[in-house]
Parts: structure tokens; C-alpha cells; sequence
């Protein structure tokens, strides 16, 4: 008899963010892919998935129409206000974590 196989669950393999990914304006935001375009996020980090939301949501936008030097520049502004965006977040609740504990 033969072993029973475990089927593969691709969620769980620690799939990595490629840089490449960025030509379909994804970038990597607390371990997820997330569109800088939409701030959507991807369930699992496979270049499909990422190339079939850019196709289905965002082909005809004017985003794919621009060269490749106006893309780069359109990635590091929108990855830019992404990490901004996210710092702050951050940061508040650092300061609301630094102000429950002086109070008590």
C-alpha cells in the first residue's frame, strides 16, 4: 500500500516578495504583496496572481501606458507614500502603548 500524500497548501510555504513583481506595482508590505495602486493585497505570493490582478483591474488605467522610466519613478513615489502611510500607524500606536503604561 502506498502512503498517504499531504496535499500542498502554497499559503504555507514562506513564498517571498520578488522585486520583479514591481512592474505590476506590488510591493511587499508586512510580509504580504501589497498593490501600491489599490492597497489591496494578495493571498498567495506567486507571480500569477500578480500579473492576473494587473491584467483583470488595472491594464486599462493610465499606469500602462507609461514607459519604463516613468513607471520606476511611479513606483518609488506610490512605495514611498505606502511606507509612509504605514509608519504612522505605526508610530501612533507606539504612542498610545507608551501613554497606557505610564499610567499605571
Amino acid at each position: 500500500m502506498s502512503a498517504i500524500v499531504k496535499k500542498r497548501k502554497v499559503d504555507l510555504e514562506c513564498w517571498a516578495c520578488n522585486p520583479e513583481w514591481e512592474e505590476y506595482f506590488f510591493s511587499e508590505s508586512l510580509g504580504q504583496a501589497q498593490r501600491l495602486l489599490c492597497l489591496q493585497t494578495v493571498a498567495v505570493l506567486k507571480e500569477y496572481n500578480m500579473r492576473r490582478h494587473w491584467e483583470t483591474r488595472h491594464q486599462a488605467s493610465s499606469f500602462a501606458s507609461m514607459s519604463a522610466a516613468e513607471r520606476k519613478e511611479a513606483i518609488v513615489k506610490l512605495s514611498g507614500n505606502l511606507q509612509k502611510s504605514t509608519s504612522l500607524f505605526c508610530e501612533q500606536t507606539t504612542e498610545a502603548d507608551k501613554v497606557t503604561c505610564a499610567s499605571c
